[in-house]
């Protein structure tokens, strides 16, 4: 499967989560809900978001403060310490899964 297709095909399963949230009342996904204990422990040394947080050194305890994280930091960070090359690349690699569980995939 190519790139787009795959892209495409994400792009999909959000919309089939964000369809399958308006039914049943769920409208935020927090960071805990994605960055599972199952994933952390199969991508990362870490065996909850909580200990990969604390690990980064970095403020996660707001959006504000997270958000105010600097992005080469925190790639560099995920870098070391998961099979991933940047936050953006980990946090899709999380949220698909997220979606394919939800959806019972």
């Amino acid at each position: 499967m190519s790139e787009t297709g795959l892209d495409e095909l994400i792009d999909d399963l959000e919309n089939m989560l964000d369809k399958a949230r308006d039914l049943d009342g769920e409208h935020d996904v927090i960071f805990s809900d994605i960055f599972t204990e199952s994933f952390l422990k199969n991508h990362t040394g870490f065996s909850s978001l909580e200990d990969f947080a604390d690990a980064s050194r970095f403020d996660w305890t707001t959006p504000k403060s997270f958000e105010a994280i600097p992005n080469d930091e925190l790639d560099v960070f995920v870098r070391k310490n998961s099979q991933f090359n940047s936050w953006e690349e980990m946090l899709e690699t999380a949220s698909s899964e997220y979606i394919m569980n939800q959806l019972g995939f």
